[in-house]
């Protein structure tokens, strides 16, 4: 599933039967703020926000390498939720 949040963080989006949209907001619910489900297509893709504007390049960079550093469960997410909580939210309005 991690794998899945950095296909989708890293290209803008992904195609999955596998995983819904809610599953992956399970593992990192920021995903909500940025991603939606188009079911026609059966993919899941980056919105049109501030967490894509060029001057966001290296809070995408920090954001990808926090989550490959992550380990599974909430106790590995803990230091993406404190940022994204704590107003350093990677560009994620």
């Amino acid at each position: 599933m991690k794998d899945a949040i950095i296909a989708i963080l890293c290209k803008g989006y992904i195609r999955t039967k596998k995983y819904s949209l809610s599953d992956l907001a399970k593992r990192f619910y920021p995903i909500l703020k940025i991603a939606e489900y188009n079911a026609k297509m059966q993919v899941i893709r980056c919105k049109e926000n501030a967490f894509w504007d060029q001057s966001n390049k290296q809070n995408r960079v920090e954001l990808i390498a926090d989550l490959q550093k992550s380990k599974a469960g909430a106790k590995g997410m803990f230091s993406i939720y404190n940022r994204y909580e704590n107003g350093d939210r990677y560009g994620i309005a």
